[in-house]
C-alpha cells in the first residue's frame, strides 16, 4: 500500500472504483482501475480507463470519453506534458482505437477530456468495434503527474461543523462541458457548481454572461461560521433587494435561489462583508431534462455587463443538501465550513459511454473517486512512535535502536526525522541521506545519538522517508547494559507506515490497559500530520462503562505520552478507544504495560475486529532462563453491540492437534473485556511445564485478544520481564504464496534470536525460513514441519553466524496453508524478550 508523505494519502483502497450499472438494454459501463500501486515512473501514475456492453443486444456507435479534472494550467495544451500523457495512451486500447483528443482549454475548463476514437479519424467518430457486440469489452491506459496531481479537484467547500453536516463538497470540473449528467446529479456525488468569469470561455466552454466569483481553486483556504443572507425585499431567504440586514462580516452567506438574478445576491453579500457565498437551488434545471430537483445544479450566470464587480467566493449546492444547511442553522445550530484550495485525499475522474441504441443515456456515466494514494507517491512516510536516550524509573537508562531494512530489489534511499515530544515538529531536524541497498538491513545503535548527536535526556518519535515503499522498520527501546540495577528489559515497536495511521472517522481500540500493585499503563501518540491535531481517548471499565474521555492535542508531528492513564481508578482492568475529531486528521497510539517493580514494558497495539477465530502464537507455564518462570495472561474484549461466546483451543507446542483441546464456553457482554491470569491454569488445569499457543473461537468476529509471558512475581532473580503478542485473526495470518520479513533478529555477545511459527490449518505445514545477513546475502533456508494446528520455535536460530544483524523470511508453500510467525530478541543476562512481528 501507498503511503505520502504531502498529503500522506492514507485512504483506504480498492482494486476497482466504480459504480454498479444499472441493466438496460444495450446498457453500457465503464470504470477506472488503480490496481494499488499504481505504477510509477519519472513522475507519472498510470491508470487503466475500461468499458463494457452489458447487452442484451449489440451498440451501434458507441462513444467513449473520460474527464480528469486537474488544476488549470498544469499542462499548457500541446505541451510537452500534454503530448507525453497522449502518448503515454497511444497504441493502449485492446480494440484498437486511438485516444483522439484532450484539452485543458483554460481556467475554466479545469479538465483532460480523452475519448476514443476509430484510428485516423477526426471529430465525433465511434470507437471500434462498430458495432460493439453484447459481452465485449475494452480497456486502454494513460499517465498522469504525480506531484501536480495533488492540486486536482481542490476547489472545494467543507462542511466542519456540525458533526451530523460533516462533508466535503468537490467542484464540478466539468460543468461547462456538453455533460449534462453532471449537473443533473451531482448532490449524490457532493459536487457543487461555481459562477462564470469573463475572462474564462474558449472551445467547449459555456457562454459567458457575466462574471461571478473567483475560482475557489485559486482561493487561500478559510473556515467561517455560515449565516442566512437575509434580504430587505421579498422572501428575506433569497438575499433580494439593496441589502442584506443584519449580517455578520466576515461570515459565509447561505441564500435560496429565486426571484433577483445570482449577481445581485452575490453584490449584496459581497457589500455586506461576507467571505464566501453558498446558493441553494430550488430545484430548476429547466435546460436539462431528467434532472433530479433535490440533486440539481447549474452553472451561475446574470446579466450582460455586470463587468468585474463580483469576487466572494460562490457556489450553488444541491437543494437537498443546502436546504439541510439553512434547516440547521434556523435551528439555532452553529454551522462552520470551510471553502477555497482545502486539499482533498481523493480525485473525482468522469466517465461516460453512450451508444446510439442506448435508451437511457442518463445510467451511462459515472464518478470513479479515487483515493489519491492510488495515484502512486514518490515519497514514503512511516512513525516510529517512540524513541528515547533518557533516565528511567528504578535506575534504569533507557536508548533506542533501530533497525532499517530494504525489502525491494532496487536501492532505496531514505532520510530520518527527529520529532521531540511535546514541540512543534513542522520544520524537524533530518538525517543524511542513508542508501539501502536490495535486502540490505542498517542498525543504529542509540539511533538517537548516532544520527542526530543529542544527548540525555530526550525523548520523541521518529519518521522515515523513503522514495520506496519497500523500506520497514523496527525499534527497540531498552534499559542499557551499564543501568542494569532493575535488569535489562525492553520494548519494541515497528515503523507504523502513513497508510496504517488511524485516519478521522476511524476508531481503534487498546486492550490490556491495567492499573493495580503489580502493573500500570501508558499510552503514547503521535501525530502523522504537519498541522495540529487533538485525539480522544475514550477510557472503560472491564465491564465496558465508559470511565473519561482524555484529550491529547499535538502539534505537527509532535507526540506525547499520558502515564498511568488509568492511575484514578486503580485497581482496574480496562482498555481504551481512540480517534480524532480533527477532519482529515492521522495518527497513532500505542499502549505499554509497565511493572510496578522494573519498569519493565511491555507493548500494546491497537487493534480493529477481523475474524471470529484467533491465535494466540503462544503462551506457557514453564521454567525459563536464569531461574525465570514464565506464566501467560490473556485479556479478550468484545469490541461487539451484542454479547459474544467464545471457547479457547490448547495447541501444546509440537503435537498434532488435530482434535482440538476446548475449553468451556464462555459469554463476554457487548463492550467488556476479561482477564485470564495464567490462562493455561485457569482454563485448562495445565501444570508446569507446559508451552504451546491457544486459539479463541466465537461466535462473532468482534472479539479481540492480546496475551503477555511473563516472569512471574516469585521468580524475580533476574528482573520482571515480559513478551507481548496480539491476538492473530485468521484472515491476518500468512497464506501460501505470501511472503514476510522478521528484521531486527540479532546474534551476538549482548543478544540473541529465537523464531516461532503457528500452523494455521488442520493439516501439516512445511514453513520455509530464509536466514538473511544484514548485507542481504542468504546464508541458509531451514524448514519447519508443523502437525495440524500445532507450533514450534527455533532458538538461537543466527547461532552459527554470530555476531551477526540479519533478518528472516518466512513463507510456506503447502497448497491451502496458513501459518504466523514472529521473533524474539532476548537479552543474554536476563532472556528479557521484546517481539518482532513480521512485516
Amino acid at each position: 500500500m501507498s503511503r505520502n508523505v504531502g498529503l500522506l494519502w492514507i485512504m483506504v483502497c480498492a482494486a476497482v472504483l466504480a459504480l454498479a450499472p444499472v441493466a438496460v438494454a444495450q446498457d453500457m459501463t465503464a470504470g477506472m482501475v488503480t490496481d494499488p500501486p499504481a505504477p510509477v515512473a519519472d513522475g507519472f501514475a498510470t491508470f487503466t480507463a475500461t468499458y463494457q456492453n452489458l447487452g442484451p443486444g449489440n451498440a451501434d456507435n458507441v462513444n467513449y470519453d473520460v474527464l480528469v479534472p486537474i488544476l488549470p494550467g498544469t499542462w499548457p495544451p500541446e505541451g510537452d506534458g500534454f503530448n507525453a500523457m497522449l502518448e503515454s495512451a497511444a497504441g493502449t486500447d485492446t480494440n484498437g482505437n486511438d485516444v483522439f483528443w484532450g484539452f485543458d482549454t483554460d481556467t475554466m475548463c479545469n479538465n483532460y477530456l480523452l475519448e476514443l476514437q476509430q484510428p485516423n479519424d477526426t471529430g465525433d467518430q465511434p470507437m471500434l468495434p462498430n458495432p460493439f457486440p453484447a459481452g465485449t469489452s475494452g480497456s486502454f491506459s494513460f499517465a498522469l503527474p504525480v506531484i501536480p496531481m495533488e492540486g486536482v479537484n481542490a476547489g472545494r467547500v467543507v462542511i466542519t461543523e456540525p458533526e451530523s453536516l460533516r462533508n466535503s463538497y468537490g467542484v464540478n470540473s466539468a460543468q461547462w462541458t456538453t455533460y449534462p449528467w453532471l449537473a443533473m446529479y451531482s448532490g449524490l456525488y457532493n459536487l457543487v457548481s461555481t459562477g462564470a468569469l469573463c475572462d474564462e470561455g474558449g472551445t467547449g466552454c459555456a457562454d459567458i454572461q457575466a462574471c461571478i466569483g473567483d475560482r475557489l481553486w485559486a482561493t487561500e483556504p478559510f473556515e467561517a461560521a455560515l449565516e442566512v443572507g437575509m434580504g430587505n425585499d421579498g422572501d428575506p431567504l433569497l438575499g433580494c433587494g439593496t441589502e442584506l440586514t443584519g449580517f455578520t462580516a466576515g461570515n459565509i452567506a447561505v441564500m435560496r435561489r429565486g426571484v433577483c438574478n445570482f449577481t445581485i445576491k452575490m453584490e449584496n453579500a459581497q457589500n455586506a462583508g461576507a467571505s464566501g457565498v453558498i446558493l441553494v437551488n430550488d430545484g430548476r434545471c429547466s435546460d436539462i431534462p431528467d434532472s433530479d430537483p433535490d440533486e440539481c445544479v447549474i452553472t451561475m450566470g446574470g446579466d450582460p455587463g455586470t463587468g468585474y464587480l463580483i469576487d466572494v467566493p460562490s457556489v450553488l449546492m444541491g437543494r437537498r443538501q443546502g436546504e439541510g444547511l439553512i434547516a440547521a442553522l434556523q435551528g439555532g445550530q452553529t454551522v462552520r465550513a470551510k471553502m477555497g484550495a482545502v486539499p482533498d485525499t481523493s480525485v473525482d475522474i468522469f466517465s461516460w459511454i453512450f451508444s446510439d441504441v442506448d435508451p437511457d443515456l442518463t445510467n451511462d456515466y459515472l464518478v470513479t473517486r479515487v483515493p489519491l494514494g492510488e495515484m502512486g507517491p514518490t515519497s514514503f512516510l512511516s512513525f516510529i512512535p517512540a524513541a528515547a536516550y533518557a533516565a528511567g524509573a528504578q535506575g534504569a537508562f533507557f536508548q533506542t535502536d533501530l533497525d532499517l531494512n530494504n525489502k525491494g530489489t532496487e536501492a532505496a534511499t531514505v532520510t530520518l526525522l527527529w520529532l521531540p515530544r511535546g514541540a512543534d515538529n513542522s520544520a524537524p531536524a533530518t538525517s543524511e541521506a542513508i542508501v539501502l541497498n536490495p535486502g540490505q538491513s542498517i542498525q543504529y545503535e542509540n539511533v538517537l545519538n548516532a544520527v542526530f548527536g543529542a544527548e540525555p535526556d530526550v525523548a520523541g518519535a521518529l519518521a522515515m522517508i523513503a522514495d520506496s515503499a519497500d523500506v520497514i522498520a523496527m525499534s527497540r527501546t531498552y534499559n542499557v547494559p551499564s543501568a542494569k540495577i532493575a535488569g535489562t528489559f525492553g520494548q519494541g515497536l515497528p515503523g507504523i507506515p502513513s497508510d496504517q495511521l488511524i485516519g478521522f472517522g476511524q476508531t481503534k481500540r487498546i486492550i490490556f490497559m491495567s492499573e493495580n500493585d503489580d502493573i500500570r499503563a501508558n499510552v503514547g501518540c503521535v501525530n502523522g500530520l504537519n498541522t495540529p491535531l487533538r485525539i480522544n481517548i475514550d477510557m472503560y471499565d472491564a465491564t465496558g462503562a465508559a470511565l473519561e474521555t482524555r484529550t491529547m492535542d499535538l502539534g505537527p508531528w509532535s507526540n506525547n505520552q499520558i502515564n498511568r492513564i488509568f492511575r484514578t481508578y486503580a485497581p482496574r482492568n480496562g482498555y481504551v478507544d481512540v480517534s480524532t475529531s480533527t477532519e482529515g486528521g492521522a495518527f497513532y497510539c500505542y499502549g505499554s504495560v509497565l511493572d510496578n517493580l522494573t519498569s519493565d514494558p511491555t507493548t500494546v497495539l491497537p487493534q480493529v475486529p477481523s475474524d471470529d477465530f484467533t491465535f494466540i502464537p503462544a503462551a506457557a507455564l514453564a521454567a525459563g532462563a536464569a531461574g525465570a518462570f514464565f506464566q501467560t495472561d490473556v485479556d479478550l474484549n468484545n469490541a461487539g453491540a451484542t454479547a459474544a461466546e467464545y471457547q479457547f483451543a490448547w495447541l501444546p507446542r509440537g503435537e498434532d492437534n488435530s482434535t482440538l483441546t476446548l475449553s468451556d464456553p464462555f459469554t463476554l457482554a457487548a463492550g467488556a473485556s476479561v482477564r485470564y491470569e495464567n490462562v493455561l491454569n485457569a482454563v485448562f488445569g495445565a501444570e508446569p511445564d507446559a508451552v504451546g499457543a491457544l486459539a479463541v473461537s466465537a461466535n462473532s468476529p468482534d472479539v479481540l485478544a492480546m496475551s503477555r509471558t511473563y516472569n512471574i512475581p516469585g521468580a524475580k532473580i533476574a528482573g520482571t520481564f515480559g513478551q507481548e503478542l496480539p491476538g492473530i485473526p485468521a484472515d491476518m495470518m500468512i497464506a501460501t504464496g505470501e511472503k514476510k520479513r522478521i528484521i531486527f533478529m540479532n546474534e551476538n555477545d549482548d543478544v540473541r534470536a529465537n523464531v516461532g511459527c503457528q500452523n494455521g490449518v488442520n493439516t501439516e505445514v512445511v514453513v520455509v525460513i530464509e536466514l538473511y545477513g544484514g548485507d542481504g546475502v542468504l546464508k541458509e533456508t531451514k524448514y519447519m514441519t508443523l502437525a495440524p494446528w500445532s507450533n514450534n520455535q527455533i532458538n538461537r536460530v543466527f547461532r552459527n553466524y554470530a555476531p551477526i544483524n540479519g533478518y528472516l523470511d518466512i513463507s510456506t508453500n503447502t497448497p491451502d496453508a496458513t501459518i504466523y510467525c514472529y521473533g524474539s530478541v532476548l537479552d543474554n543476562l536476563t532472556s528479557d524478550p521484546t517481539t518482532v512481528l513480521p512485516q
